[in-house]
């Protein structure tokens, strides 16, 4: 087949539209068949002009090859004629023309067989026969004004991906571009929004570009998921790209599949306003109801997390807060599967921050904890932060903290036991209701406690479980408050040692169903009656006097006992 050319005719390119599998092959030196296709280099020919249709049996030497896109079919001369051969996809890179049969067989023409054997330097434009495309290479041909020899040429990957109406993934390589409809908002940021029924894929994952041509790209408000309008169902893993600092409110609400997240370094403040890290509530439910979610990963300095941002995370067993973070907002992690935290030194916690989270077995504080809004300069554990955290057995609690907020481990029927610090002043209301299985309540030396709110240690009623372990309570002195019911069915109660200090019961309730309750009073008769509301209380009371000889108590062992 020496002196023979490849000529490629004026060809209208349909093979896309039959079915053909094309793809580029790779970088090939001529002669040569790259290594993923196998197959061995087959002799070249000569393919002649044709525009449709098989080749005049007039036309041609043997071993022309003639090649037709419109259907698929290489076409080779030998003595007897032309012979048809069914392909299933053909290619081109650099000099090499590969096509493959239905066999699966691969055959590759070199398109330099004899280039240069043309004397003139004159020729025609090329006329394309199989267009390039994104990033797959094209053929044209050339030929001679003077001698009308053809030669191919090798047409340039475009670049440009084209895509059918509604999807995502180029026609030609496949690839996926889910943001080619992201255009730039007003100020020139590109607002990725709307994209709650785009495919993902068999695997659903989501790259999220840092910039889109130059420009910051923001992820807006119900981006990928809602609160009302239906979520993605096929994303499953978001990988956020470095230079993104914004998401919007309920950006990812809902979306029950997706299972792990990775935040950026440029990413500071998550479900708040990113210029002053303002809770508002545009900014909220960001991960809420994400109820496979399992893997969360923090790689900068983020200082916020806001209002609901992983309420209801189910799955979401464990998670690392970077030392950064200066503030969580309320009902940030309500709900969710976490086992374990750990809080950083002042950080601020709005309230139900962790309430419901069922799993919750172990809180560790590295420091004091603040609240949130006005009490941002306070130590306190928030109201309602832990509650109903039916799991947490044990709490050690930060010398510091100042008030123990309303409900703040209400309903943690598995805490045994609780020292209150010396620093604390304010138990609030129902703090500890619900509580059933706390067996010990002690209080710091030089314990600075002021008042017991309204219900702060009460159990039973509306048939919940009465607390049977609680037996020996020591009120510190500088108590001047005990709520109502604050330790109403705590049933197994034997002591409760009052101090001189107290100067009002919130009614007759404080121990109802505390049966075999005795009182034991730092004072005389006298100081007792000036207590509001002591003298309506249906206990038996004893008085701390060193004078008197009967119906007074003294310490032994650390327990109150009455004198003989």
């Amino acid at each position: 087949m020496k002196g023979k050319i490849l000529k490629i005719g004026t060809l209208l390119c349909l093979a896309l539209s039959l079915g053909l599998a094309l793809a580029a092959c790779g970088d090939a030196d001529t002669g040569t068949v790259p290594s993923d296709r196998g197959g061995a280099l087959t002799d070249s020919g000569r393919l002649l002009t044709l525009s449709r249709g098989e080749p005049d049996p007039s036309l041609g030497e043997e071993g022309d090859i003639c090649l037709v896109a419109e259907t698929g079919l290489l076409y080779r001369k030998s003595a007897e004629g032309w012979s048809e051969t069914s392909l299933t996809g053909y290619s081109a890179s650099g000099s090499v023309l590969t096509v493959t049969y239905t066999d699966g067989s691969v055959g590759a023409y070199d398109m330099t067989a004899t280039a240069g054997e043309c004397a003139h330097e004159t020729f025609g434009e090329p006329v394309t026969v199989y267009p390039a495309r994104c990033v797959i290479p094209g053929i044209a041909v050339k030929t001679c004004t003077e001698c009308h020899e053809a030669f191919p040429v090798i047409l340039p990957a475009t670049g440009e991906h084209e895509y059918a109406e509604g999807s995502y993934t180029c026609l030609y390589c496949g690839t996926a571009n889910y943001f080619k409809d992201v255009k730039p908002d007003s100020s020139g940021r590109y607002v990725i929004e709307d994209m709650r029924e785009v495919p993902f894929g068999e695997e659903g994952e989501l790259v999220i570009p840092g910039e889109i041509d130059g420009h910051e790209v923001v992820i807006g408000e119900e981006a990928f998921g809602s609160y009302s309008q239906g979520e993605n169902e096929t994303l499953k893993s978001v990988v956020i790209g470095e230079g993104v600092k914004e998401i919007g409110g309920h950006a990812f609400q809902n979306c029950t599949e997706l299972e792990s997240v990775v935040f950026p370094e440029s990413l500071t403040v998550l479900g708040a306003d990113p210029d002053d890290g303002t809770l508002y509530d545009d900014y909220r439910s960001i991960f809420e109801g994400c109820t496979s979610l399992k893997s969360v990963t923090f790689k900068g300095d983020v200082t916020v997390v806001g209002k609901r941002t992983f309420f209801d995370c189910s799955s979401l067993f464990s998670i690392e807060l970077p030392d950064s973070l200066k503030e969580i907002g309320s009902e940030a992690f309500c709900g969710s599967g976490l086992e374990s935290v750990t809080l950083p030194a002042d950080i601020q916690l709005g309230s139900l921050v962790f309430s419901g989270c069922s799993k919750l077995s172990n809180v560790t504080f590295e420091g004091l904890v603040m609240g949130s809004g006005k009490d941002s300069e306070r130590a306190l554990i928030s109201s309602s932060c832990f509650k109903n955290c039916t799991s947490l057995k044990t709490i050690s609690l930060p010398e510091g903290i100042e008030e123990i907020g309303s409900s703040a481990f209400d309903g943690c029927s598995a805490l045994t036991g609780i020292a209150i610090p010396a620093s604390v002043t304010t138990i609030g209301e129902t703090a500890f209701q619900y509580c059933s299985s706390i067996a010990s309540l002690t209080f710091g030396e030089r314990s600075e406690l002021n008042s017991i709110g309204r219900k702060a240690f009460y159990c039973g009623g509306n048939y919940k479980p009465r607390n049977e372990e609680l037996q020996t309570v020591i009120l510190p002195e500088g108590l001047e408050a005990i709520g109502s019911d604050a330790f109403t069915y705590c049933i197994s109660l034997k002591w409760v040692v009052i101090p001189s200090t107290l100067q009002s019961f919130g009614g007759t309730s404080v121990f109802n169903h505390c049966d075999s309750l005795q009182l034991f009073y730092k004072g005389d008769p006298t100081t007792w009656s000036s207590i509001k509301n002591a003298n309506s209380l249906t206990k038996i009371v004893h008085y701390f006097s060193l004078e008197a000889e009967t119906g007074c108590w003294y310490w032994q062992d650390g327990v109150p006992k009455i004198w003989e």
